[in-house]
Formats: C-alpha cells, structure tokens, sequence
C-alpha cells in the first residue's frame, strides 16, 4: 500500500457508480502504518466498507429465510390488528407522510396491517406478497372492513386502475361532486427474488414504496434500489433495532440463552447512505402479543423460535435444557384471548406483550433516475 496517498473510497453514488464495484479492503498493521505519516491523514475504515457485502456474508451465517408455504402455515395465526387498533401502522403511516389520494406499493404487505388503514384513509394500495396464505388472510379482513379489492396479475392492471380513478375523481371536482374517495387494495403474488419488471413495474409508478417488516433478502442493497426506482417521492422500510422481532427478551432470560443483536437497520442506513441518499431513521416501539389457535401450535411456535435463532451459537444439551424450560414457561404463560374480536379471533394469547423495537428509514427518491 502506497502511504503517500489514501485508499480510495468505494462509497460513491449507485447512480454514477457499478454497485458491483468491490470494497478496498486493508489489514490493520496498513492502517497503522498509514494512521503514522507525517501528515496523519487517516481514511477511516467506515468510508471503505462495502456494506452490502457485509449484508451478504452476514446471512450466510443465519438460517434461511422461511419460504412461503412455512408462512402459509403461520398465516391464521399472525397477527391482523388495522386502523386505530395497530399503534404501529398509524405510527408508521405517520412517519412516511402518506397523504389521502396517494398511491403506495406495499411490499410484503402480510395480512394488511399497512394495506387496510391506508385504504380507509384514501389510498390505493398495490399490496403484494410471497405468502398465498398471508394474503387470503388480508382478503377476509378487508371484506369484513368492506374495503374493495381486487387481483392484479401485474402491477400494470393497478396502473391502469389508479388512472381511471384519477379521472373520475378529476371529473367529481369539475362537475363540485363532493364524494369521499375510499382507497382500494390491489392484491398481487410476489417475492424479494422475482423479477419485477416481468411482472409489470415501472419507475415511478407510485407515488410512496413501503416494505414493513418484510424485507427477509439476502440482498439489501438490491431491495432497497427496486423500492427507490418504483417509489416517485419516497420510500421507506422497517428493520429491527437490536434483536429479531420474534425474539422475546424475557424469554430469553427466563431460558438463560443469549440474544444475538443484529442491528440490521445499521446495514441499511450505510447502504443508503452510499448510494447517495440522505436516509432518516426515527423508532416505533410496538408492544404486542402472540395469538395461537391451540396451545400445541403455542408450543411449537416458541420451540421453533428458539431452536432456529440459536442452534448455531450454543451446543446440544444447553439448547435440550433450554427447550424443557421453554414448555413449561409456554404452558404458564399463554392464556385465553379475554378480546377476542375480528381482528385477532384467536382463542389463546400471551400473557404479557412483548417490546418489539423497530427502526424506521425512509428516503428521498425523487432525484433517483427513472433508467436505474
């Protein structure tokens, strides 16, 4: 390494810049050596992380995402609170400036948590997910809410759809017809790995992209540059703070097995920030319960929970300990649903709520190209 002169940095804008291009990576001793010149001008090492890469390496080491059908499965019992029953969503529609009339892709959208109250409030909504589960569940919930919906085979039929509603709204105003415009949900079919221009989008072809909690992909980076192109003002995501969502402190501690804190949102905050974005960060903090159906599917649930986030960090009979103390904690703590309702008809609960803490990021996108 020549001291005379610093490590270029490979952080450079994504819309003037090969996202490929790989980081300059130097060993500790260089550093030193370099931090020692007369001058003592050091490059910090933050400036030549490829974050992404980083991203990618990191999921090597955790266990896959769970593919479709396991949510599939999860669906009647995920949780499906909307509107002013869900702090989160009226916390995360807050943050995002969504207004009424405008037009949002909802990325992973789950049963509706984003997608409903944003079609009570005026919003048309292209709700896609991987999950055919998931996304039955969200219809029952919006006929039960009467909001309309449909199926879109491509995102070209919301497209289209959103412009004729423009119109007709355009047409309302001209003619002082005072109607109050219901958003609708346009629901589609579609993963973080599909190709998205196949299946219809277009830059700009919304007016706020949103992914809330959902973006399980092994690459950050790619997701973020697809919500940015499609997004004509603004897009912005949800990650963990600290520990996985489906961590419970509590439980953890009770269990004796550490936590393993990934800080994800940090990943996508440099990401962002090296692609030449200005990214804000505020936090929700979104307490709630587990629902089960049966307190087996309670039991297999949390030993589900456990064994996959730490069989790769303790060993066999400290993990066979920990299951026998997780049945007993499940069987003390998961009681009757004292309110059931619409939203979460599921007769069992958790005792207490848990503290999920949630980073909220979101960005500029106005200036990103429409070609990227």
């Amino acid at each position: 390494m020549n001291t005379s002169e610093a490590p270029k940095s490979v952080c450079s804008s994504a819309r003037h810049a090969d996202t490929n291009q790989q980081a300059h990576h130097i060993t500790y001793d260089q550093l030193v050596k370099y931090c020692n010149t007369p001058d003592d001008a050091c490059i910090p090492l933050l400036l030549n992380i490829n974050w992404n890469d980083e991203w990618k390496r990191i999921q090597k080491t955790r266990n896959s995402p769970d593919d479709s059908s396991a949510w599939d499965a999860r669906a009647a019992s995920f949780p499906t609170a909307h509107g002013t029953h869900s702090a989160y969503a009226s916390t995360f529609i807050r943050y995002s400036g969504i207004q009424a009339h405008d037009t949002v892709f909802d990325m992973g959208c789950g049963t509706g948590v984003l997608a409903l109250p944003l079609a009570q409030m005026g919003v048309d909504v292209l709700a896609a997910d991987f999950s055919r589960g998931m996304l039955s569940v969200m219809e029952q919930s919006l006929h039960m809410h009467h909001i309309a919906f449909s199926h879109a085979q491509s995102a070209r039929t919301f497209i289209d759809s959103h412009a004729q509603t423009a119109c007709a709204l355009i047409t309302q105003e001209a003619n002082k017809a005072h109607t109050t415009h219901t958003g609708s949900v346009h629901i589609m079919q579609l993963s973080w790995e599909d190709v998205w221009s196949d299946a219809g989008f277009q830059p700009n072809m919304v007016d706020v992209a949103v992914a809330s909690r959902s973006i399980a992909t092994s690459d950050l980076g790619k997701s973020i540059l697809r919500l940015s192109m499609v997004a004509r003002r603004r897009a912005c995501i949800t990650l963990a703070r600290e520990v996985s969502p489906r961590i419970d402190r509590r439980l953890m501690e009770m269990l004796q097995l550490p936590m393993v804190v990934g800080r994800d949102f940090y990943y996508a905050f440099m990401i962002l920030a090296g692609y030449g974005f200005t990214p804000e960060v505020r936090y929700i903090s979104a307490g709630r319960h587990d629902y089960f159906n049966t307190l087996d599917e309670a039991h297999e649930f949390y030993e589900h929970l456990v064994v996959g986030s730490l069989k790769n960090f303790v060993d066999a009979p400290t993990l066979e300990r920990a299951i026998q103390r997780l049945h007993v904690w499940v069987d003390s703590e998961i009681v009757a649903n004292p309110h059931q309702c619409e939203d979460t008809p599921q007769v069992l609960r958790t005792r207490e709520k848990r503290d999920v803490q949630w980073a909220h990021i979101s960005w500029d996108t106005s200036s990103f190209p429409a070609q990227s």
